[in-house]
């Protein structure tokens, strides 16, 4: 399994891209729903604060990725 991430900012036709050719290569993607936005890490950050990871957190988008069936025969 692979993970693989992408700001909110980041626009949705270079999303959509990004799929589409996961997709075409046999992959299996699924986005991970962010329910909760606190930063739940423990080791410091550079300088970044807590109220800073937060923010990076809550702009991010998530995938986990596993191979087709097709792929894997």
């Amino acid at each position: 399994m692979r993970k693989g991430q992408a700001g909110k900012y980041t626009g949705v036709h270079v999303c959509n891209n990004f799929l589409g050719k996961a997709k075409k290569s046999g992959l299996l993607l699924n986005e991970i729903p962010i329910d909760d936005e606190e930063w739940k890490g423990t080791h410091p950050v550079n300088s970044l604060t807590l109220e800073d990871l937060r923010l990076r957190k809550a702009n991010c988008r998530y995938w986990i990725g596993s191979w087709s069936e097709e792929v894997l025969v």
